[in-house]
């Protein structure tokens, strides 16, 4: 799946992005170690100054697609949901997002302070939030989007529709990933691993890395010697125009 992604082979009619996307990069990650890409890549989970926490995490199972049953017996269905050993968190859910947002929407007015009953809201995450809670031990929902900073109206929404102010929510970029496979020369060097990378660029899905540097323009320069100087001095002069650059929009 991975190879028909990347150059596009698949039909519409069978395309998923978000399905696809969480199966390929899941998929390669599930066949590393933990510790390697997994671990680090959620390490990078956060939101309002918190951060996931994996501390004694050892190892992880994957449950891809799993139906979760709310409060009123309808069923929700995260995207991955991770039984991590050993970590004080055992339970991650993850709600993976491409280009869409959440599904479900209040009725409530957004404009009042008005909260949504936390046992009927229609907020996504709100929905797996409620499944979550019926397992009875501890989880965390982290929201998984390919935005380049986080999206805190829809993280705040969903606070707002559980009647939290603060929970194990956090937020995680699909771009993080590229930053953990840098650090680690293993894992550049693993052949799914640069698929993977090539998967992301095609997707547009690098973070932001810094302006490249400037190609220098020549210097122009000549020595000329003063007239009217017993000394017979010279003059340098020399000229370098600042380079030209701007920042352009990718259109379409």
């Amino acid at each position: 799946m991975l190879h028909a992604l990347l150059h596009g082979k698949l039909s519409r009619e069978q395309e998923n992005m978000e399905d696809m996307l969480t199966s390929c990069v899941f998929g390669v990650i599930k066949h590393l170690p933990a510790h390697r890409m997994l671990f680090p890549f959620l390490a990078q989970a956060q939101f309002d100054g918190r951060a996931l926490n994996l501390e004694g995490a050892s190892d992880a199972s994957y449950q891809f697609w799993p139906r979760l049953r709310d409060t009123d017996e309808s069923a929700c269905e995260p995207d991955l949901l991770l039984d991590v050993r050993g970590a004080a968190t055992p339970t991650i859910c993850v709600e993976a997002k491409y280009r869409s947002g959440k599904s479900g929407e209040d009725d409530a007015d957004a404009a009042t302070e008005d909260v949504a009953d936390e046992r009927h809201s229609a907020d996504q995450l709100a929905r797996q939030w409620r499944a979550l809670k019926q397992l009875k031990r501890p989880f965390a929902l982290v929201y998984l989007t390919a935005h380049c900073a986080c999206p805190v109206a829809e993280i705040r929404a969903s606070l707002k529709a559980i009647q939290q102010t603060s929970a194990p929510i956090f937020w995680l970029s699909w771009r993080a990933l590229v930053s953990v496979i840098a650090r680690d020369p293993w894992l550049s060097e693993q052949p799914l691993v640069q698929d993977l990378l090539a998967l992301l660029d095609r997707l547009e899905m690098r973070p932001f890395e810094g302006i490249s540097r400037f190609h220098r323009r020549p210097m122009n320069w000549a020595f000329t010697v003063r007239k009217k100087s017993n000394a017979g001095a010279f003059v340098w002069r020399a000229s370098n125009a600042a380079p030209d650059w701007s920042f352009r929009t990718r259109k379409g």
